[in-house]
This record gives C-alpha cells, structure tokens and sequence, in this order.
C-alpha cells in the first residue's frame, strides 16, 4: 500500500515538473495551449487512476482471498480436532478388542470353553491412555471334565471361578467386583 502511494505521489510530480517545464519552453500561442491541455488530461487521469482503476478490483479481490487463507486455517485447524478425536475413538476401539479377544483365548484354552463372549468396560485416562473398568465373562464349558486351569495349584478347595476372577484381575489390574463371569454348564 505504501509503494502504490509513493508511485502515485511521484507520477503526479513528474507530470507537473513536465507541465511547467512545457509552459517555461514554449512561446505563447496555440501550441502552447494545446501542449497544457494535453498535460492537464494526463494529470486529472492519473489523479482519478486508483479511484477508476481495475488494479484497484484485483487488490479487493486479494483481500477476499486473503479472507477465504484465513478461513481455510480454521477449516483445517477444525477438520485436524474431528480426525483426532476420530483417530482417539478408534485407538480405543482397537485397544478394546485385543483386549477381549486375549481375554476370550485365555478364557477358553484355561476353562476349556467356548463360544466365550468379553466386554470390557475402558476408562479415558487421558492421552490416549485407557485403563480397564470391567470385564463381563459369558462362556461354556465343552464337558464337564476340562475344568483345570493352570494358576495356583495349591489351592483346590477355592471356587474355580474366583481362580479366574483373581487371575484376571492381578493380570489386567481390575478390581475382583468389577469382573463377571458366567459359565453354562
């Protein structure tokens, strides 16, 4: 803005210095007249130039795009939130599922199940960090004559379950209340 201020105070200049130069050069008489007509069009058409001008309309125009940069930023900076939070809900999504499918095998390879069915309950720790809430356990046993599981061997006269449940829990550090299981037999 500034260079086109200085262009346009310097050309209003030279065309007076030529204008005076043009009056001081040439004899009085009908040249003269029509070299000062002349002179004074240029002057009054370069004094209207920026207020008639197209240059003026493309310098509107790089504002408006200027405006449209601008929003643009903020577009992305809004598009960037939703594919993070979308990007959270499926770490935790996928987070969630190995979680169950470890649980499902560990599940049916120790109890000698199937068709076992895990839910597990996450809790946002923040920074895509999740610890785990519940565990729901529904499964069946194959027969009634697999139900040996491998975690403490000295203690047959406890619920096989609780086994589980303890098991599950010192594992996946969840508190013994917040795991069900539900064993069809």
């Amino acid at each position: 803005m500034k260079l086109e201020l200085t262009t346009f105070i310097v050309n209003i200049l030279i065309i007076s210095m030529l204008g005076i130069i043009v009056d001081m050069a040439l004899p009085n008489g009908g040249f003269k007249r029509y070299a000062k007509f002349l002179i004074n069009i240029i002057m009054l058409t370069m004094i209207l130039k920026p207020f008639l001008s197209i240059d003026r309309v493309s310098l509107f125009n790089e504002g408006m795009y200027s405006r449209y940069d601008y929003l643009d930023e903020i577009d992305v900076g809004t598009k960037t939130q939703t594919i993070d939070r979308i990007q959270d809900r499926q770490v935790k999504e996928l987070f969630k599922q190995k979680i169950e499918n470890q649980i499902k095998v560990q599940i049916e390879s120790s109890m000698g199940c199937r068709d076992a069915v895990v839910v597990v309950e996450l809790r946002d720790t923040g920074d895509q960090l999740y610890n785990i809430e519940k565990i729901y356990i529904k499964a069946r046993y194959l027969d009634t004559n697999s139900r040996t599981l491998d975690i403490d061997l000295n203690s047959h006269d406890r619920d096989f379950e609780d086994d589980v449940v303890g098991y599950l829990s010192s594992l996946y550090n969840v508190q013994k209340e917040s795991i069900t299981i539900e064993i069809d037999r």
